[in-house]
């Protein structure tokens, strides 16, 4: 327990410090944490234990960060700034999508893993922006809420492109047609009743 109070310890005194230098050059605090649980981990000092307290600790700060992104994220801010939110977020998907397939396969990857690596370069992290339009208190502003719309149009194509992907992982796998097609139904019977309880039961 002493050895896992001192790990405690010694998280919070590097995250500490990191945060003082980045918010000393005005930059988000997010990259702290994030420089520091690279440094901490094993890719470089690997100074924490194997224990599973860590494990459990970081899915919950997920969870968290998470629950925040779901506090901000309105599908009425498609209606307000629809136009350049669907624009900006299907355009930069295509062009990313496009310019990564014709990298990777440049670097002698398989087009069906090409498409799957381009597909996940696509996507832009909300969670982190989100943080960081929190932290500089911008949410609210025209530039905030087209960045949210953007995410959620985001969000949308990659719930799509990840019941596609996991269909065509069935079917490589050999599952039958009939339960790809029911995964995929259920999966948009969820998705719409989720999209109906927004609109109308949490009204």
């Amino acid at each position: 327990m002493s050895v896992l109070f001192n790990e405690f310890a010694l998280v919070f005194i590097i995250i500490f410090i990191l945060s003082y230098i980045i918010v000393y050059f005005k930059q988000p605090t997010l990259i702290a944490y994030i420089i520091g649980g690279i440094l901490l981990g094993p890719l470089f000092f690997n100074i924490l234990s194997t224990s599973g307290y860590y494990k459990v600790l970081s899915h919950i700060g997920i969870s968290f960060l998470l629950f925040i992104v779901g506090l901000h994220l309105n599908p009425k801010l498609i209606r307000e700034v629809g136009l350049p939110s669907i624009v900006t977020g299907v355009g930069q998907i295509i062009v990313t999508v496009v310019l990564a397939i014709f990298l990777l396969t440049f670097l002698d990857f398989s087009l069906t893993v090409s498409v799957i690596m381009a597909i996940g370069l696509a996507f832009s992290s909300t969670i982190v922006i989100v943080k960081i339009l929190s932290d500089k208190n911008t949410l609210d502003t025209l530039a905030g809420k087209i960045s949210l719309g953007f995410l959620l149009v985001q969000d949308f194509v990659a719930v799509l492109a990840l019941i596609g992907i996991n269909s065509f992982i069935d079917f490589q796998t050999g599952t039958s047609i009939e339960i790809i097609l029911l995964k995929v139904l259920v999966s948009f019977v969820l998705a719409g009743f989720l999209m109906f309880s927004s609109k109308y039961i949490l009204k």
